[in-house]
Order: structure tokens, then C-alpha cells, then sequence
């Protein structure tokens, strides 16, 4: 099946999202990539991935208009697909969860599928249908992948033993000392905003996303006000657009090492310019977030969590200096990925910093990495022109040939350079996954099938990518 993207001819962004992709120039680029990513069903791939989580991040709207960023947990499976338009919860929610009070047919609702430990998310939005004894199901709105910025990755054990059994709430007036700590302490926090108007069509709904920086990030006045960064994203301003025609929203703040959550609703204001703003490292606005109410449940959460591996989004990551002065001045430093600095002392050299394409259709090729592999597009050159994509472990720079009707075809065996470059997933189930999508991908030509790769415990499988580039996909312990 040809995954189809944004089938309705309306737009899939409202007009709070569009009216910021504008004030920011890119509200081109995005009406074609928002048409092409956003889907009013679930892929293949993100069916199964909702399929093998354990946690789930939840946004809804209380009966006030307050809203509430929520956490459900339960064992892999507790979330299913019965169809590509359903999604089934089956949990038991955690003592005092917003959730308990405000889930209700009919209601708006969205959802953050997050894996931590491999920093992948797909975002949902819809309606709840149905309520039973044992969870609820949802139809699908939109539904999109994200890409891996700015999460941290830790990995989490689950222990559901009575995770409904009472445990302490403390309501809020004001912020104790234990709420500051746990939001300056941050690097990981949820917000929930939404836009719920008739005049939106399609693009109505509640959004929920992820937030992340290094410890700090955050700053709490002292009449308990938080300054928030907002870093450079994928240019939907999901979040962003919301509060420019809604400024309510609600923060969830997850203690990983004790399991304390902290809820919080209040109203945002969008800070778009000012020397403030140079403040905070890597930062192009602020929200300044009033909470109103909220409270912090002790021991909540029943999972336990590793220490965290900061992102190499984050930013001042040390290949920002070569970028300010390889790059382009248009070209976002903050976005590139650090590299492991565990290396051989024997080597001069600390692994590649990116990989550079010469393509024959530059469009064509972005969008296979963007769509189709779930890359993002990191930064861009107008006028060479080129663009520069990343999976969050490599970078690839794609470079538009001068006259493609000139050019040399790619020639593995007859010229010198390039013979393939081979990219890594995560398993055999993901590989297998990725072929059953190329196989009705425009532009891509299966050299073979997944198949074990000779000597190793590993799978692989052969493509050319639109251009004709040779590319190697490899599962490896598969």
C-alpha cells in the first residue's frame, strides 16, 4: 500500500499555525510537507510502534477549558490498532491523573507515542468514540512522525503493582521548594495546547508535545512564572500556533528518579522578541508560562529510569563552531549532532561528521529521506542549492547537480567515489517494515530483499535511492 498523505483539500494546519509559518517565511515549504506527513490514519509503521510502548503522553481539555498533559502506562500492547483510523487504550489510569476527570466520548483528545530510549515519537490527535470497563478507543484526526530532537535518552522498567492504589497529592497555590526543583532540574518536560474551533475543520483539536533542554533550561520567577526556550523544531508550530489563538495550556513534569509527577495548567504568552531571548542559548522565542493551578503526586509513576544520554541537538554541541563557519548564516548550528567522544587513541581522526550527495533532483531526494525514513531537514544552502537532512546519528548533505541532463549516472563499478553508503536501523522487524514501503516508493529501485548478511548476526538489504544512489539499510544482532 502507497501511504497517502493529507487527502483532504483544505489545509491540515489552522490558522493560528499558518499565520506563524508566515510571520516566519516558511509557510511554503510547510503547506507542501504538512500535505505530504500528516495523515488522517495511522501507517503501518506507526500502528506497530503505538503497539510496543509502554508509556503514552496524553493531552485533554477539562469542562473549564483548562488543559492537562497526562500520562498512561501499561505493558507493551496496552495500546492497539484495530483498524488505521482506531486507536485502542487498555489501562487502568494512575491515581489522580487529569485524565480520571476529564476522559468522555465525544471529547478531544491527543496523544505523544514516545520511545526514550530511542528517542522516537509519533504524535496523534482524534476523538474519543468509545469508553469501556478497561480503557477507551479513539479515531484518528492526524497522526505524524518527529524526529529526534532534543530528547534525552533514558531507558525505563515498569512496575504496574496497584498503580491505582492513593498516593499524596499536594494542590497548589504556589510553587513549593520540592516543584521548583523538579522543574529546574528538568531536561524533559510535556505540554498540552489546543485549537477547538468549527472554522478549523480537520486541523481542530488538542495537540500534546515533548520539550527538552539541558538541566536549567527552565527559569521560574519569582511569582512563580516559567520562561521556557522554544528551540528551532520541525516548522509545523503545532504548539506554538495553538497558543497564538489559545493561550492556555498544561505542563507535566516527570521526577525519573522517584516517580513524582507535577501537573500544571495555566496561560502562556509567546515571546518574540527582545534581548531576553539571547538569554537562552540556541532559543528564537520564549513562552512565559502562569500557571493557575495544578498539583504533584508522590511515587506516581511506576517506572524507574536510567540515567539520562543528552541529546547532541541541544545547543552548543562542539561542532557548532564548524558549522558557523562552514554554514551558511541562515543555517541552523544549534540542529547538527554531536558524535561520540569515545574513540581510539590510535586514530587523529573522531568518526564522519556528514556524508555530502551530489543528487540529480534535489526535491525528489530530500523527501524520500524526509518522508519516507522519517529524517529531518536540519538546514538548507538556496542558493547552491542544497539541503541538509539528519536521522540524529549522521547527517547527509544533498547537493543539486548543476545540469542533470548532463550529468554522469551513478556508477558503482566505473567511477571513482561513492560505491554505496549504508545507514543502521534498529531491528529486522523496522527493516522489514522500511522494504515493505520502499517496495512502493517513486523513485526507488530494491537491488534485493532483507536478507541475512553473510558472516554476521545481522540483516541487510540493497536500495537505490531517487538520483540512483546506491544505499544499504542493516538490522544489526538480527
Amino acid at each position: 500500500m502507497v501511504n497517502q498523505g493529507w487527502t483532504y483539500p483544505e489545509s491540515p494546519f489552522h490558522t493560528g499555525e499558518l499565520a506563524v509559518q508566515t510571520k516566519l517565511g516558511v509557510n511554503t515549504r510547510i503547506d507542501r510537507q504538512g500535505r505530504r506527513l500528516i495523515r488522517n490514519y495511522l501507517t503501518q509503521q506507526h500502528r506497530q510502534f503505538f503497539t510496543q510502548l509502554s508509556y503514552v503522553i496524553v493531552g485533554s481539555v477539562d469542562c473549564e477549558g483548562h488543559l492537562w498533559a497526562s500520562i498512561l502506562v501499561g505493558s507493551p500492547g496496552f495500546l492497539s490498532t484495530p483498524d488505521e483510523h482506531t486507536l485502542r487504550v487498555s489501562a487502568q489510569m494512575l491515581w489522580g491523573d487529569p485524565l480520571t476527570q476529564t476522559l468522555a466520548e465525544g471529547i478531544d483528545i491527543a496523544f505523544l507515542g514516545i520511545e526514550l530510549h530511542t528517542r522516537r515519537r509519533n504524535r496523534l490527535n482524534g476523538v474519543v468514540t468509545r469508553i469501556h470497563p478497561d480503557g477507551f478507543e479513539v479515531r484518528v484526526g492526524q497522526s505524524f512522525g518527529n524526529c529526534p530532537q532534543y530528547i534525552q535518552a533514558r531507558g525505563g522498567d515498569l512496575n504496574l503493582h496497584d498503580i491505582a492504589k492513593p498516593k499524596p497529592i499536594y494542590a497548589l497555590t504556589a510553587l513549593s521548594a520540592s516543584e521548583q526543583a523538579l522543574i529546574t532540574k528538568a531536561d524533559t518536560f510535556f505540554i498540552a495546547t489546543a485549537y477547538q474551533n468549527q472554522s478549523a475543520g480537520a486541523a481542530s483539536g488538542v495537540d500534546v508535545s515533548h520539550r527538552g533542554g539541558n538541566p536549567g533550561f527552565i527559569q521560574i520567577s519569582d511569582d512563580d512564572v516559567l520562561t521556557i526556550p522554544d528551540f528551532k523544531g520541525n516548522d509545523h508550530f503545532n504548539t506554538v500556533g495553538n497558543l497564538a489563538l489559545n493561550p492556555r495550556a498544561g505542563l507535566l513534569f516527570i521526577d525519573f528518579a522517584g516517580g513524582d509527577l507535577l501537573y500544571l495548567t495555566g496561560t502562556t504568552e509567546i515571546i518574540w522578541e527582545g534581548a531576553e531571548i539571547s538569554h537562552y542559548a540556541g532559543a528564537e522565542r520564549l513562552l512565559r508560562f502562569h500557571p493557575t493551578t495544578g498539583y504533584r503526586i508522590e511515587g506516581s509513576l511506576p517506572l524507574r529510569w536510567s540515567e539520562p544520554e543528552f541529546s547532541p541537538f541541544l545547543p552548543f554541541s562542539p561542532l557548532s563552531s564548524y558549522c558557523c563557519s562552514h554554514l551558511s548564516a541562515a543555517f541552523d548550528p544549534f540542529t547538527l549532532l554531536n558524535y561520540s567522544t569515545e574513540i581510539s587513541t590510535m586514530s587523529i581522526t573522531q568518526g564522519a561528521h556528514h556524508i555530502g550527495l551530489t543528487v540529480p533532483d534535489l526535491t525528489a531526494t530530500r523527501d524520500f529521506f524526509v518522508e519516507t525514513l522519517g529524517f529531518k531537514q536540519v538546514g538548507e544552502k538556496p542558493d547552491y542549492p542544497a539541503a541538509f537532512v539528519s536521522d540524529g546519528t549522521v547527517m547527509l548533505t544533498l547537493w543539486q547537480v548543476a545540469n542533470p541532463t548532463q550529468a554522469t549516472a551513478f556508477d558503482r563499478k566505473n567511477v571513482i567515489g561513492l560505491h554505496h553508503f549504508a545507514l543502521r536501523v534498529d531491528s529486522l522487524t523496522t527493516l522489514q517494515s522500511i522494504y515493505e514501503t520502499l517496495q512502493n516508493t517513486v523513485g526507488v529501485e530494491i537491488e534485493f530483499a532483507p536478507e541475512p548478511l553473510k558472516g554476521l548476526p545481522a540483516h541487510h538489504m540493497m536500495l537505490y535511492i531517487p538520483g540512483g544512489i546506491r544505499m544499504e539499510l542493516i538490522a544489526l544482532g538480527a
